[in-house]
């Protein structure tokens, strides 16, 4: 399987900058139109708060994917990983039968329809370091998850 689904995640990446880049420079655009409504009227302020908000959010956002994509990116230029190290893709085998699939990356962001676990979460701490077939448990309050990892790429 290689790096492919490494590939397939950057480009979705390079989308999603584009995207947020656009957002970024509306609410900025947004943001600027709404200040200088304040110097006619007082009641504007509300909308100027709100706008400065919305447009510190997008440049955030857009700051933690070009964060992610660089990760990703330079992932992309080593080999498949024999252990659970950022970025790799992951699929684990619960005991419950349930399956579950991510991408284990240091910077994750919320991306539609794509799945990421950092190393610092409780998941992504019982597994960075273990190859494909070995094993797993954690407690997340008061249940315990178990399972085998089937697949590191």
């Amino acid at each position: 399987m290689g790096r492919e689904k490494l590939r397939k995640l950057a480009v979705r990446l390079e989308e999603e900058v584009k995207r947020a880049e656009n957002a970024a420079s509306g609410s900025k655009q947004a943001a600027n139109e709404a200040s200088h409504g304040m110097a006619t009227s007082y009641s504007v302020a509300g909308d100027v708060e709100h706008a400065k908000n919305s447009a510190l959010l997008s440049l955030q956002k857009l700051n933690q994917l070009k964060k992610l994509k660089e990760e990703v990116d330079a992932a992309l230029e080593n080999n498949k990983p024999d252990k659970i190290s950022p970025v790799c893709y992951v699929t684990l085998r619960f005991t419950d039968g349930r399956t579950s699939e991510f991408y284990f990356v240091k910077n994750s962001v919320y991306i539609s329809g794509i799945n990421f676990i950092s190393p610092d979460s409780l998941l992504g701490k019982c597994i960075v370091g273990k190859p494909a077939g070995a094993n797993f448990s954690y407690t997340a309050g008061d249940q315990k998850f178990s399972g085998v990892i089937s697949g590191v790429v």
